[in-house]
């Protein structure tokens, strides 16, 4: 059964170009279009008189309507219309609930004052905060509106991608949208460099390139994964842009700068100051909302890949050694790769000695027979910081699938599992955690 999109209209250049847009979707989905406009009811108008004092603009209005009914019939989607008297926004909100409505559109003017700001264009962000379907702004601006949009070329898309659930719903969207239209999709994540090296534990301001570089290898890295759970393996170009607390303008730039006929992203519509809905207002080009609501029912590719890397970090004591064994074990049928990594509170505290040997004996933990087993080891050490969150950011650091922890060591937990460091980063962790407990570690000695 086909679906409908519904178009608001105040009769504005930029409503009539969003309607133009919509029809266009409509006919790639094998959609009905549904135009809507209304009018507003003063409250100071009393209800018995409001059908008389209301009824001039009722058919002025629905003789615009009907205008822009007739430039939109006969072109191979089935169009209707509607004038009604009441709140725009509760009218599209109800529209937005149906499960029949696929999208929201609206034309948009990033006018800055009231006298400016076309009365829809207003509308625009507060529908997309509320409703339950994606919400498409079209600002006057638009290239695509007017007819940028040849039909010889791949429509270009950009999908502003982060690591949120809000995500995985713009991404089910542009996965479905590529299945009835040609798309050359791009990413575009922008982030703040500070907020991510203090996330992965590395020194503010960066002391050289490859701190600038390890961040961006881990976005790119777990940018990937996400994409890949909705899309499978996927070419599409994916782009950094670093930026103060992370600007919405810097997503509507970027994908401005490339060339984009639509701009995608998620938005978090419980949440102030929206990525999604804050695009929406700086964009010149349409942006389409996704709510984050919808990643629940984007179905997931099954991946069922095998654990390649762990982390088994240690306090150095035996009970706390005695986890770098069990790593192995969990990779003695396939191999890979075990970090032995060990939290030192400040390296300057440390002898020359000392901080030669540290990395030779967390080594010498590792079986002699995991070699021939195919598993090799490296050592990671981190300086400062809490146990559970410096081994959290290794994790991310590294992009191991795993972690390998004992329940308690010198570090003074209890021995159970939710105690102190192995309960943080069994809370935090953004990997399966294997915990070893200490009886377990003595029936294996």
């Amino acid at each position: 059964m086909s679906k409908k999109i519904i178009c608001a209209t105040d009769f504005s250049p930029a409503a009539d170009q969003a309607a133009e847009l919509a029809l266009r979707l409509a006919r790639l989905f094998g959609d009905r279009l549904e135009l809507v406009h209304c009018i507003h009811r003063s409250p100071f108008i009393h209800p018995e008189l409001a059908g008389a004092a209301l009824e001039p603009l009722r058919e002025q209005a629905r003789k615009a309507i009907l205008a822009r009914l007739d430039r939109l019939t006969g072109k191979g989607v089935e169009v209707s219309a509607e004038v009604e008297i009441g709140d725009v926004d509760d009218r599209l909100l109800d529209s937005a609930a149906n499960p029949e409505t696929r999208l929201v559109v609206l034309g948009t003017t990033h006018g800055r004052d009231a006298a400016t700001r076309a009365f829809i264009g207003s509308v625009a962000r507060r529908v997309a905060r509320q409703a339950a379907c994606p919400v498409l702004a079209v600002p006057e601006t638009s290239l695509l509106a007017r007819g940028g949009w040849a039909p010889d070329r791949p429509l270009r898309v950009t999908v502003g991608v982060d690591l949120s659930p809000a995500t995985d719903a713009a991404l089910g969207w542009v996965k479905s949208f590529t299945e009835v239209a040609s798309c050359q999709v791009e990413l575009v994540h922008a982030y703040w460099p500070l907020r991510e090296t203090q996330r992965l534990g590395l020194p503010w301001p960066p002391v050289d390139f490859d701190a600038e570089l390890e961040v961006s290898e881990v976005l790119d890295r777990e940018l990937r994964a996400r994409v890949e759970r909705i899309w499978g393996r996927s070419g599409a170009p994916l782009h950094l842009r670093p930026g103060h607390g992370v600007s919405p303008s810097i997503i509507a730039a970027e994908a401005e700068g490339e060339g984009a006929d639509l701009l995608v992203v998620g938005t978090s519509q419980h949440r102030i100051g929206s990525m999604g809905l804050g695009t929406m207002a700086t964009a010149n080009l349409p942006v389409l909302c996704v709510p984050a609501r919808m990643g629940a029912t984007v179905a997931e590719r099954p991946v069922l890949a095998p654990l390649r890397t762990l982390l088994v970090p240690t306090d150095l004591s035996a009970l706390g050694n005695s986890a770098v064994r069990q790593a192995c074990r969990m990779l003695a049928a396939s191999g890979g790769t075990i970090v032995v990594s060990h939290v030192v509170p400040d390296l300057r505290g440390l002898t020359l000695d000392e901080r030669n040997d540290l990395p030779r004996n967390l080594l010498a933990l590792v079986p002699a027979e995991a070699s021939r087993l195919g598993i090799r080891a490296r050592v990671f050490i981190h300086e400062g910081g809490p146990p559970a969150t410096a081994i959290v950011q290794a994790v991310r650091r590294l992009g191991c699938e795993g972690i390998v922890m004992s329940s308690h060591g010198r570090s003074g937990l209890s021995g159970a599992l939710l105690g102190s460091v192995a309960e943080a980063v069994v809370r935090e962790s953004p990997v399966p955690v294997t915990v070893v407990s200490a009886r377990a570690a003595e029936g294996a000695a």
